[in-house]
């Protein structure tokens, strides 16, 4: 389970830092500049309140989504282990083939599938504005609980890191940790959006191309990884271990 939250943290971290702020972030900019009430006499401090209130707003909604969607991921993951119980690391292996797959998907040029994914992406996002249009007509207002419920909208927008997190949820075949990757990936967006909603962005685009194109080679890493990880549970290869001492004590580092 470490493993897991490690990976998230990790490779997590660093898809967070330059991609989110570039894709979500004007996302954000204009969500909380349409749907925050700021006084017109309002001093630099309160403004940045409201408008990080709305931020804080919209991340609990994307919470209480993303651990549905986790809990459930995690529910799923357990019922395969179960059913299989002769395999005894099914849903690692599974979360492997999840993680790989999206890898490819950002690597390899298979121009009809990513037409088809943007198609795909762009129906989506169309059927997201308009329920958030009708939740404009029943709350015409602007405020928190607005924000709240927009964050519950748009946790639906496809996303390849929500997709690669929900792998980890199903390789923890647990509902409660399921859910805690899911709500630890909104507890890591946080400080980025709130940056992308009180003021401007602040990493250069130049930036963000640079790396971007580095973050599917290591979620590929991270799918060989955990495909190993689930390899050596099933006995089909062995495990490595790299001993080390700490203190006077000596510990064991299980690779996979």
């Amino acid at each position: 389970m470490l493993a897991l939250y490690l990976q998230l943290l990790g490779v997590g971290l660093l898809w967070v830092t330059f991609h989110c702020i570039g894709m979500c972030g004007p996302i954000m900019a204009g969500l909380v500049a349409h749907n925050t009430a700021v006084p017109r006499d309002a001093s630099r401090a309160e403004e940045l309140r409201i408008r990080a209130q709305g931020v804080l707003s919209y991340q609990a909604g994307r919470a209480v989504m993303y651990a549905i969607l986790g809990g459930l991921a995690g529910a799923l993951g357990a019922l395969v282990e179960e059913q299989m119980r002769s395999i005894t690391a099914i849903t690692s292996l599974l979360g492997a083939a999840l993680i790989i797959s999206i890898a490819l998907y950002k690597l390899i040029p298979l121009k009809k599938a990513q037409v088809k994914g943007n198609e795909i992406w762009a129906k989506q996002g169309r059927w997201l504005g308009r329920q958030m249009k009708r939740v404009s007509r029943v709350l015409p207002g602007r405020g928190p609980v607005k924000m709240a419920i927009f964050g519950v909208i748009m946790s639906l927008l496809p996303c390849m890191l929500m997709f690669w997190v929900l792998s980890l949820s199903i390789t923890s075949s647990s509902i409660l940790h399921g859910a805690l990757l899911m709500v630890l990936l909104v507890v890591m967006t946080t400080p980025v959006l709130l940056i992308a909603g009180c003021s401007s962005s602040l990493v250069p685009v130049k930036w963000r191309d640079r790396v971007e194109p580095l973050i599917p080679v290591v979620l590929l890493g991270t799918g060989i990884w955990t495909g190993l990880i689930g390899a050596a549970a099933n006995g089909w290869i062995e495990h490595i271990h790299l001993p080390f001492k700490l203190g006077g004590e000596l510990y064991t580092f299980m690779l996979w």
